[in-house]
């Protein structure tokens, strides 16, 4: 298994993946799944273009994409030591693999470098 961070290239997969787990564990994110196709998968590219430092996706493959997670720092100067975990996600068929937990190790590690 890989985890690495996404770039543009994985926008595709990244974007069914996020609809996908909107439509299974709608209860475990902050947006319906109306509200993201309402906004299309542009908003999600733009993350994906942002500073690599700052804002980052990363995903487990195992031949494909099998799991998510981002990583957003604050932006305001008093804020910087701050950062937020979203959009974990992991495929039903693939969980209690440890695929999530290599997921947030590696958050863990890149972010520590900031």
């Amino acid at each position: 298994m890989l985890v690495r961070r996404l770039s543009e290239d994985d926008l595709e997969p990244l974007w069914q993946m996020r609809l996908q787990a909107l439509t299974n564990n709608p209860e475990a994110f902050g947006s319906t799944y109306e509200e993201v196709v309402a906004r299309g998968s542009g908003w999600l590219l733009e993350r994906l273009q942002q500073n690599w430092q700052e804002t980052f996706y990363l995903g487990a493959f195992d031949d494909s994409l099998i799991g998510i997670v981002g990583f957003f720092r604050e932006s305001a100067t008093k804020e910087q030591h701050k950062g937020t975990v979203v959009s974990m996600y992991v495929l039903p068929e693939r969980r209690g693999q440890g695929v999530g937990r290599l997921l947030m190790q590696e958050i863990i590690t890149q972010v520590k470098q900031l």
